[in-house]
């Protein structure tokens, strides 16, 4: 069975005889059934059921990896804010650390214990500390991951357990990443191509071919 067509219809005609005299008749079909059909032509119905599944796996595909590629965006975003949020408190243990080595310079100085020069360079220390000041790459982070959340916090805070990042462990089988690559990428866009190749080579094929009709009607 290559599918057909189904065609239904009515209709009325007037003849209208003027010679030798005028003459009208009337001729009713109150219902036409007619169906045709190829013999050996492609069933298009089928044909286009194939390509509509291969289309809708190649949608779901993408929006998989529309997802996914969305989740990678949070994930990298989280782990800036993340890292922002540990050169802050590196930089305040820096800074307590360089106040402290100044304060105890002075003093030092003070009752000669150490040269100038050691004064010095522990003041230059402690400026240089103050001027790496990370507040401001923090506040980037994190409006960027609360805008692509779509977030309004402004006393948002991050808490991370560190234990739980270093003591886990991903194992990736690299040869079925790799097969699922291929086959939900290129495999499943070549299977579309060769469908609609195969489809239109079909209807090239049957375009010539013999068809039959069956007509039924009444009026």
């Amino acid at each position: 069975f290559t599918g057909g067509t189904i065609t239904m219809s009515s209709y009325i005609t007037r003849l209208d005889n003027f010679n030798p005299a005028r003459n009208v008749s009337y001729n009713l079909n109150l219902f036409n059934l007619s169906y045709s059909q190829n013999l050996i032509g492609m069933n298009s119905y089928k044909w286009d059921k194939k390509i509509l599944e291969a289309q809708e796996l190649v949608q779901s595909i993408e929006y998989i990896q529309q997802r996914e590629n969305h989740n990678e965006e949070i994930v990298n975003l989280f782990f800036d804010l993340y890292l922002a949020q540990e050169k802050v408190d590196i930089y305040q243990q820096s800074l307590s650390l360089s106040k402290y080595l100044y304060e105890k310079s002075l003093k030092l100085y003070s009752v000669g214990k150490i040269s100038k020069e050691d004064y010095i360079n522990a003041k230059i220390d402690l400026y240089q500390v103050m001027n790496n000041n990370p507040d401001t790459e923090l506040e980037y982070a994190k409006s960027k991951l609360m805008s692509f959340l779509n977030m309004n916090e402004p006393n948002f805070s991050l808490e991370l357990d560190h234990s739980r990042i270093i003591n886990s462990n991903f194992n990736i089988d690299i040869d079925s990443v790799c097969e699922r690559v291929a086959e939900y990428s290129f495999n499943t866009q070549k299977k579309i191509q060769d469908l609609e190749s195969d489809y239109e080579l079909k209807k090239i094929k049957t375009s010539g071919s013999p068809s039959v009709s069956l007509s039924i009607g009444g009026g």
